[in-house]
């Protein structure tokens, strides 16, 4: 199809070099047909073709449209080294693309807070191949933070975690992928094989002798690097087991969800992990432990992840819904402001089919066409007539029968089935 854009065009966002203010009504971008799916960040838009070539324009902040350079403005750049684009997210200073059927992740932009997911807080004019664990089904990005879900159904992000983003029930930046706690339902590489300075699996990535667990033949990454510790994730040998992110001693043995007296709570493999909050304490129904600490249990598997400005939201495949991070306006829908670093169900949701996340609300799409949302609501965003916040979700009014949701960093849109004509397609990836 082709592409419409509206409002400001700073910066080229428009990919117009004749239009470069304010449109009120909706203009066709030149040259770009064929589009399969776009996404537009701070003041710059990327679509994607159908043979799956990505074409970016407007702001270049950091080199986030991704061909080598700090360049602003309409013309319509190639991101360098991407092919086969099947998704692609920006926000504010960075990037990231899912490619190929196997879902290959590659991020560009600034990096400063790990949020490049490559080990390092180095910032890349031109996208970088990462290794997030598995095959990889969605991934998003938020200010500072990206997180991607596995085929297995696991949650995993990097980045900043100020406002525990990233959802391991700590506040510590990490640049290298983790499970969100409780969202492991198979360990830390364990979709994929290696051998030392062997390909791990079907994505390619190698594993270097840091990387990789010779005993049990999984990629993990090098144990106490970055704050990025076995605990979360770098696998220990059967020798040993993981203690403030070290592989030291000898493996304490226990039953998932149990407590472990010598050394902590009991991981769903069966291995003692670092001291929990209460020393011997179990971790109790609906918890798992995640990185020593007792945490909530998401139920079900991990279909998407959305990330907001400083938070995240996760669609289960019970269409239940689970968010994390920053909960100033209530964007966590648990009923309360307060911040989460574990993932926590928003209030009275099932049977979502899909969510989506603006910079500090959320909108999530039932199965009975009827749309909610929660968190900030001062431009209306929210729907409801006014300009509350909402701390919990709250149905959209006058809206019953849509088929399709979306959020702007301050607004929301929807397609209502009504309005879709044999010119008008929703195209899910």
């Amino acid at each position: 199809g082709y592409v419409f854009c509206w409002g400001t065009g700073t910066y080229g966002s428009f990919g117009n070099a004749n239009l470069t203010g304010v449109a009120s009504t909706a203009k066709m971008v030149p040259g770009v047909a064929g589009v399969q799916a776009l996404d537009a960040g701070d003041y710059r838009t990327c679509v994607v073709r159908k043979a799956g070539q990505v074409l970016c324009f407007g702001y270049n902040v950091n080199g986030v449209l991704g061909n080598g350079n700090t360049k602003s403005g309409p013309a319509h750049v190639v991101p360098k080294g991407l092919s086969d684009v099947r998704q692609i997210d920006t926000r504010a200073y960075h990037a990231c693309a899912r490619t190929g059927p196997k879902g290959t992740i590659w991020c560009w932009g600034r990096g400063s807070e790990g949020q490049l997911g490559d080990g390092s807080k180095k910032s890349s004019l031109v996208p970088k191949k990462i290794y997030v664990g598995g095959r990889i089904v969605s991934v998003a990005v938020g200010d500072y933070h990206s997180c991607a879900v596995t085929t297995a159904g696991n949650v995993r992000c990097w980045g900043r975690n100020n406002e525990g983003q990233l959802g391991r029930g700590t506040n510590v930046d990490s640049a290298w992928p983790g499970d969100v706690a409780g969202s492991q339902l198979a360990p830390f590489g364990s979709e994929e094989k290696c051998q030392i300075d062997a390909d791990c699996g079907d994505d390619g990535n190698a594993c270097t002798a840091a990387h990789c667990d010779t005993k049990t033949g999984t990629c993990g990454h090098k144990v106490g690097s970055d704050g990025f510790g076995c605990g979360d994730g770098a696998p220990c040998t059967e020798a040993d087991h993981c203690d403030s992110g070290e592989c030291v001693g000898t493996a304490k043995k226990c039953g998932a969800n149990a407590a472990c007296a010598e050394s902590g709570c009991a991981s769903g493999t069966g291995v003692c992990m670092a001291m929990p909050k209460a020393t011997g304490s179990q971790c109790g129904k609906g918890k798992v432990c995640s990185g020593g600490q007792c945490a909530s249990k998401m139920v079900g598997w991990a279909l998407a992840v959305e990330a907001g400005g400083e938070h995240n939201c996760a669609l289960r495949d019970n269409g239940t819904v689970w968010c994390w991070g920053r909960g100033n306006y209530g964007q966590l829908g648990y009923g309360s402001t307060s911040h989460r670093s574990e993932p926590t169900p928003a209030k009275g949701l099932t049977s979502i089919t899909r969510i989506s996340a603006g910079h500090s609300h959320n909108c999530a799409l039932k199965s009975d066409g009827t749309v909610w949302c929660w968190g900030r609501g001062s431009y209306g965003q929210l729907g409801q007539g006014n300009t509350k916040n909402a701390y919990v979700p709250v149905q959209v009014k006058g809206l019953k029968d849509a088929v399709f949701v979306v959020c702007g960093v301050e607004y929301s849109c929807a397609i209502d089935k009504a309005g879709l004509t044999d010119r008008v397609q929703v195209v899910h990836f």
